[in-house]
């Protein structure tokens, strides 16, 4: 297996350089699944992630959408139930809502959960931008740079 470089900053030093097995750039369902399944599998693994380990999906898109149609459906049925079972009083309150994804869904979008399951898998989880930097036309052996923000 080829081994790459990972580097947690802008290097001024030899001691800056990690030579791992793999280094994911973007941390999405994806690469969360492939960071964590080869760091178990004992490789020495690094994930970079700009934002948030999981990605889009759990934050901003699949999760809290559901919660918010799952609302709705639940608002329309209760409408439902006076031709059903008798008087009902509904009043819409989207701040409960809000409230749900950010405590239940998202736990303040913060992703210290994902980054603990990874770490807890056997890998590094760096914050950050990673880029690959091909030297002259080499492409085997290329390192990869973490640029901290």
């Amino acid at each position: 297996m080829t081994s790459l470089n990972a580097i947690p900053r802008p290097p001024s030093h030899d001691d800056d350089l990690r030579t791992v097995d793999l280094v994911v750039i973007g941390t999405g369902p994806g690469g969360e699944s492939l960071t964590a399944q080869a760091a178990r599998a004992g490789l020495d693994v690094v994930a970079v992630e700009k934002h948030l380990v999981g990605g889009e999906c759990p934050y901003y898109g699949c999760i809290p959408s559901k919660i918010m149609l799952r609302a709705a459906e639940t608002l329309a049925e209760a409408r439902r139930a006076e031709a059903i079972a008798g008087d009902v009083d509904v009043r819409p309150d989207w701040r409960r809502v809000a409230e749900r994804i950010s405590t239940e869904a998202t736990d303040g979008w913060s992703d210290t959960a994902a980054v603990i399951r990874l770490q807890q898998a056997g890998a590094t989880v760096l914050h950050g931008h990673g880029r690959l930097a091909v030297l002259g036309q080499q492409v085997g052996d290329a390192p990869v740079s973490v640029l901290d923000q």
